[in-house]
């Protein structure tokens, strides 16, 4: 009995551990840096993110997760600089990220530009294992909380132009306790795999008033079935953004987007499940606000000269 219950609490930990190691946004396209370092910057404004997702409302334990992004592009060096600090809980572990972004933009004509990037940075992960409920007693539950921290890096490439974009990028390269060639051994280190992500979007006027955006997002980790997410969204006047979106693992998505003066957006995004989940639970909600710190003068006559 008591290795069948050290045994399914390993089980547990371990998929915990596995399941924050990818992000799910339903405002993923505003934030393509997270996903993509060679995006970062290449908005060419300098923006500043915070972003909430309470996600399977209904449920005890579920993902809580969010955070803060920044990125910058430095238009005198066609470099892009950024960051970002997100932290997401699952039962009583949480995983941290504080990683650095850097992209170098080459133009490749007056539209077309390609875009390289690296990240750096480190994953904590931190496990409260006092709040855990065990039957018997074991070495591994005498210590009140563990904390590993492990670092990362990654990469990504991103063609854009001001009406498209297309992206991939691996931003954790490194792989613990795995079989793949890039991966580090520690009996102290939670299972890590990288994630392989494919980004694109484009927008497109529908008349005098209106605008449409389609967004892709493709994930996809070894041994596991890639997923998609894809989402339309129609802007009037730059001002009311309403969307529509559909998870490949089984949800449907509705959002909505208030921009005030091309400085400030405000997300919310609801999602439902397609699946028999929804007998439990009332869906995930997510929000966003996005404030895009405006330029002085001197350095907008510098980036039109």
């Amino acid at each position: 009995m008591k290795n069948i219950i050290l045994t399914f609490s390993a089980v547990i930990i371990g998929a915990v551990s596995y399941a924050q190691q990818e992000y799910s946004f339903t405002n993923y396209f505003e934030m393509n840096s997270f996903f993509n370092p060679a995006a970062t910057g290449t908005e060419r404004t300098q923006n500043i993110m915070g972003i909430f997702r309470k996600q399977w409302v209904g449920f005890n334990g579920t993902p809580v997760g969010g955070g803060i992004l920044y990125e910058n592009q430095l238009s005198d060096y066609n470099m892009g600089i950024g960051g970002f600090v997100f932290s997401d809980k699952v039962g009583e572990t949480i995983m941290t990220n504080v990683v650095a972004n850097y992209s170098y933009s080459l133009k490749l004509d007056r539209d077309h530009s390609l875009a390289f990037g690296i990240d750096a940075g480190v994953d904590i992960f931190t496990t409260d294992y006092d709040r855990l409920t065990y039957w018997d007693d074991d070495a591994m539950f005498d210590q009140q909380q563990a904390t590993v921290t492990v670092p990362r890096a990654g990469v990504g490439a991103h063609f854009y132009t001001d009406e498209y974009y297309v992206g991939i990028s691996v931003p954790r390269l490194l792989n613990y306790n795995n079989s793949s060639a890039l991966s580090i051994s520690s009996e102290n280190y939670p299972s890590i795999v990288s994630n392989y992500y494919f980004t694109s979007g484009y927008k497109f006027p529908v008349g005098s008033d209106f605008e449409m955006q389609v967004n892709l997002l493709g994930k996809y980790t070894h041994k596991v079935m890639p997923q998609g997410d894809l989402n339309f969204m129609t802007t009037y006047r730059e001002i009311i953004g309403l969307g529509i979106g559909y998870k490949s693992i089984g949800f449907f998505s509705t959002y909505l987007h208030y921009s005030y003066d091309d400085v400030v957006t405000i997300g919310y995004a609801f999602d439902i499940s397609l699946t028999h989940i929804s007998n439990y639970s009332s869906g995930s909600h997510e929000l966003m606000v996005k404030y895009r710190i405006p330029r002085s003068k001197k350095t907008i006559r510098s980036s039109i000269n």
